[in-house]
């Protein structure tokens, strides 16, 4: 004997399963990190550290939004969050922070650089420099 009730719990339960968005978050070294740069045209790369930091050098068209600023959270929550986002600083600590609170903020899809510029030089990957 069928329930009356099965067939809208059947479309309720697909219609939930249908609005849940899959979420995609990774820490990846600087090799991991460039092939993933090199697949996501569309990529948001952010560089966290200071303007001061910046000038000596930054990876090829990051955006500088510096984690010490004090409207940093509200500048980030302006992104698009279904394009990829990644961050980097120069050893890997803030952009740890920002990967969390990005997470946290339901970005659908977001990178962290492990170990930062140092590490991305380490590779010989270049930096730009102002």
């Amino acid at each position: 004997m069928k329930s009356k009730y099965s067939i809208p719990v059947g479309l309720m339960l697909l219609f939930t399963l249908s609005c849940i968005q899959e979420y995609k978050a990774a820490v990846l070294d600087p090799v991991g990190f460039k092939e993933m740069m090199e697949e996501n045209s569309d990529l948001q790369l952010i560089d966290v550290r200071t303007a001061g930091e910046v000038v000596s050098g930054y990876i090829p068209d990051a955006i500088n939004i510096d984690f010490r600023s004090p409207d940093f959270r509200e500048a980030m929550g302006k992104l698009d969050r279904n394009k990829p986002i990644a961050v980097y600083c120069a050893v890997g600590q803030r952009s740890q922070a920002a990967y969390e609170m990005l997470k946290e903020m339901k970005f659908h899809e977001v990178y962290h650089l492990e170990g930062g510029t140092v590490a991305w030089q380490q590779e010989r990957y270049q930096l730009i420099r102002p």
